[in-house]
């Protein structure tokens, strides 16, 4: 369900209690957030997803006692916040002015020299997404046993 609404084809629900409800067409939809490190266990439920979700992995700082000091002092935390979307929202506002909002133009015979790579690309990406289940063994809790991963094709990656 999820994964629709991520491709900006719009959600549909029926249910007895409400009825047919929901948004069906063409939708720009792009979902911002951050968070604390993620499990493996949420990892893997992402994964299943597909292509449509991107990361970046902050480095820990090694911060000392004023740097901590210092975060506290100032501010309150709510317009710290408050300053922090607003920065996000004029980046992106300015973004779309500039780009607008799916500007890119493909056209797939035109650029027949990129496909090539386009095509490598999905196919390495395909291998680093495979799934691979883990666990300790039931008789020796230092063994570990596998399966073999799961590798999607790699046109999901293109689409």
């Amino acid at each position: 369900m999820l994964t629709r609404v991520l491709d900006g084809e719009g959600l549909n629900r029926d249910s007895g209690t409400h009825g047919h409800r929901g948004y069906s067409g063409d939708f720009k939809f792009a979902w911002l957030g951050a968070t604390t490190p993620l499990r493996s266990s949420v990892w893997n439920l992402m994964g299943k997803i597909g292509n449509r979700l991107f990361f970046l992995n902050m480095r820990d700082k090694n911060r000392s006692s004023n740097d901590y000091l210092v975060m506290f002092q100032g501010a309150p935390y709510e317009e710290k916040v408050k300053e922090c979307r607003g920065a996000v929202r004029s980046f992106l506002d300015n973004f779309y002015a500039s780009y607008g909002i799916r500007s890119t133009e493909w056209d797939p015979q035109q650029d027949i020299l990129i496909l090539p790579k386009i095509i490598k690309y999905a196919q390495f990406l395909s291998k680093l997404r495979a799934s691979i289940m883990v666990w300790k063994a039931d008789d020796d809790k230092t063994k570990l046993e596998y399966n073999f991963p799961i590798v999607e094709d790699p046109p999901r990656a293109i689409n």
